[in-house]
């Protein structure tokens, strides 16, 4: 069984890659640098690492073409991780290259990114890592940047599931919990690891029912 995890030279992407090799599955991740990527190394073998820029959209192709290789064009589960944290708080004054940059990494990337592969994804899991500062209901201020692109990413997985499942793919926005990484901090709730077997759990439960659904990594749906 093939998993793809993108983004998973670090943090809840890394956690996720040693916990499905632990499981049994092959393992590919990506990294802008895999060279330089010596934990995921240790983890998966070099050979098992695919360089992405996520927000570029040369680097998917070739990306895509890489995948294809090691996959014999069979996906079983698809993790989208990548993901870039944009400003931080309430900015009277917000960078116009900093909000197009977050919005281009976080949704319109990986939108495309999962387009491209609809071939290699039908029967597939595809869990895209969202966050509950996408949910515009529950909205606070601050973190606009961020708050922006994991709305959008939330529409397009919506739309996706609706045209993926032609296919029996299930598509699943999932939010992590507030994590201990280099973007969660040290203040956060949980622990990449507790996110990480959360997140399997929710993906190994999954089901075409529940398929196109907001919910966080205890499977605990999320208002829109």
């Amino acid at each position: 069984m093939n998993v793809v995890i993108t983004g998973a030279n670090r943090g809840i992407g890394l956690e996720l890659a040693k916990e499905y090799k632990n499981l049994g599955y092959n393992v590919i991740g990506t990294s802008r640098n895999p060279l330089s990527s010596t934990t995921l190394q240790e983890e998966i073998g070099l050979e098992n690492i695919i360089p992405l820029d996520i927000s570029n959209e040369t680097s998917i192709k070739e990306f895509y073409d890489s995948l294809i290789q090691k996959t014999n064009s069979q996906i079983d589960i698809f993790i989208n991780n990548a993901g870039t944290r944009g400003e931080r708080g309430l900015q009277e004054n917000l960078s116009h290259d900093v909000m197009l940059d977050t919005i281009n990494t976080n949704s319109v990337g990986p939108t495309i990114l999962i387009k491209s592969m609809k071939s290699v994804l039908s029967n597939s899991k595809i869990a895209i890592i969202t966050s509950g500062m996408g949910s515009i209901s529950k909205t606070m201020s601050g973190d606009l940047s961020y708050r922006m692109s994991k709305a959008a990413i939330n529409m397009a997985g919506r739309n996706l599931h609706m045209e993926f499942k032609r296919q029996k793919s299930i598509i699943l926005l999932i939010h992590p919990g507030w994590v201990k990484t280099d973007m969660g901090g040290d203040n956060a709730d949980i622990t990449v690891s507790e996110s990480a077997k959360g997140i399997i759990n929710v993906i190994d439960n999954s089901n075409n029912e529940n398929s196109g659904t907001f919910i966080d990594y205890n499977g605990k749906e999320i208002p829109w």
